[in-house]
């Protein structure tokens, strides 16, 4: 409460005075009991009448003898019926009186005030951010008058702006004023951090701050801190030493070790001391994955870990290769935390093996695998590659995934590739396999058969080959070199062989009967 000035307190005497002065003439400061006369009321048109201590009743006469009435609003009749001359009032029956008699009826007020009471505002009533904000001046059934300086003339106002606000309480015993100011404060909001990914098993001390008088938890606690080892929403609310309340949320999610899948298993293409080994390759779509092992079945469900790669590297190269065995790889993600998932399911690489026979080179290889998967839906078909090395291949054809071999065909290239396209791949999902070279294949032997009543002569030959068949027919009669390449094609019964090289050659003949094949020497 703020000090009034001396000013203020003359005021509010002379006011005191000057009310005592107005209820009835002759009476002296000091008495406790006044008087008034419903003629003189009359008279001076004054029907109202406020008394400041020490005044505690007052009697108010009729001049008329003849019978009067005095009622009281809202206990009723006073006199009960009786002729009396004079009605007391006190501050029990104080308000509203009503007077008959004499062909008179007078209305007529008389009060029982207090000194006014100081609205006792605070220095300074601080906001919690801004809303509406309700000042009260007070002094309530003391007939006041209120003055404030927004203009206001009611006991209490609604202020919607911070700011200085005075008020001015008046009644007819004496005046007062108080001032307060609003101010915004910021409040001290709680802060539970962003949201929290913790670590299987470990837990974590959520604290909102410093500055608070009490916390509200959910889940109910009402300490300063919480600490928390499992997964949920937590909030708290908080309310700091302005009295200021603001609240806080965070959401705590517990980390599974990761499980994921390879990509693909295919091969190092670049130049160098690891040209050709198996890369496994997986993709970086998961989160909180610190790094990756790698690992290769070295005998049935026997996997041995070969490498440890981080995971958003997305590769690892290996120190091995599928030329001479298909190879099963798999992999398990170690998560920011440190804990290990599962193994994959394992892809099985493709050995490719090329085998030379009369008609030119055959390609043939195991199915790429996928652990778990149909042989349907592993592969959707095989891209057949051939080229100069792995970074220089030709795509030349392509067969379904349900086939695994390719031929005939010429080897003139450096390498052959073999390309196991994934469901759903792109190029950059093909698993290449290991490159073969001619110095890879291997050469299959070429088993003369008989066949009753055919003849082939002369043999060596220098010039004209003949094929003679009693009782069936020749339907094609084709000649190879020792390197699979086609040197004749024809449906007759004689080959010319004058522009051939000297050598070894193989003769294919075809019959309604079956196959023949022989070995020709040219001389």
């Amino acid at each position: 409460m703020k000090t009034k000035s001396f000013f203020a307190s003359a005021i509010i005497m002379m006011a005191m005075i000057a009310i005592f002065s107005l209820a009835k003439v002759g009476t002296a400061y000091g008495q406790t009991t006044d008087t008034l006369y419903i003629d003189s009321m009359v008279i001076h048109n004054q029907y109202v009448y406020e008394y400041c201590p020490p005044i505690t009743s007052v009697i108010v006469y009729s001049s008329s003898s003849h019978p009067n009435d005095w009622w009281q609003s809202p206990s009723g009749a006073y006199n009960n019926g009786q002729a009396i001359d004079s009605a007391i009032t006190t501050q029990a029956n104080q308000g509203s009186w009503t007077y008959w008699g004499n062909g008179l009826t007078v209305p007529y007020q008389v009060w029982y005030l207090t000194p006014v009471s100081s609205p006792n505002f605070p220095d300074t009533i601080h906001r919690c951010g801004w809303f509406s904000q309700q000042l009260d001046a007070g002094n309530p059934n003391n007939r006041c008058k209120y003055q404030w300086n927004t203009g206001d003339t009611t006991q209490t106002i609604d202020v919607s702006a911070p700011g200085t606000y005075i008020v001015k309480v008046m009644n007819h015993c004496s005046t007062i004023w108080d001032t307060v100011v609003v101010a915004v404060s910021n409040s001290n909001k709680p802060n539970l951090g962003p949201d929290l990914k913790l670590c299987q098993g470990t837990s974590y001390v959520l604290d909102p701050g410093t500055g608070f008088i009490s916390y509200q938890w959910n889940p109910a606690s009402a300490d300063s801190f919480m600490v928390i080892s499992t997964a949920d929403t937590i909030s708290v609310r908080t309310t700091d030493v302005l009295g200021c309340i603001d609240a806080d949320t965070i959401i705590v999610n517990i980390l599974s070790p990761p499980t994921g899948e390879i990509k693909r298993v295919t091969v190092d293409s670049v130049p160098g001391p690891t040209y050709g080994n198996n890369v496994v390759e997986w993709n970086t779509n998961l989160q909180n994955v610190d790094s990756v092992f790698v690992w290769m079945e070295l005998q049935t469900n026997l996997d041995t870990c070969i490498g440890r790669q981080s995971y958003a590297s997305s590769r690892y190269v290996t120190l091995v290769n599928s030329k001479q065995f298909a190879k099963k790889f798999k992999v398990s993600f170690v998560d920011t935390c440190g804990n290990e998932g599962g193994k994959s399911p394992f892809h099985e690489t493709s050995k490719i093996t090329i085998v030379y026979s009369i008609g030119g080179y055959t390609a043939s290889w195991n199915k790429y695998d996928i652990e778990g998967s149909s042989k349907s839906d592993t592969v959707t078909r095989y891209d057949i590659f051939m080229g100069d090395a792995l970074n220089h291949l030709n795509f030349i054809t392509y067969v379904s995934g349900g086939i695994t071999t390719f031929g005939p065909f010429n080897f003139s290239d450096s390498v052959v590739v073999i390309g196991a396209v994934l469901p759903g791949a792109k190029t950059s999902n093909v698993a290449l396999s290991y490159p073969i070279s001619p110095a890879d294949t291997t050469s299959s032997t070429v088993t003369e058969n008989s066949m009753p009543n055919i003849a082939i002569y002369p043999n060596p030959v220098k010039d004209i080959l003949n094929i003679d068949i009693n009782g069936c027919g020749i339907t094609k009669i084709q000649l190879f070199n020792i390197n699979a390449q086609m040197m004749y094609t024809g449906s007759g019964n004689r080959v010319n062989m004058v522009d051939l090289a000297m050598g070894s050659y193989y003769i294919k003949v075809t019959t309604t009967m079956g196959v023949y094949y022989s070995k020709v020497v040219k001389e």
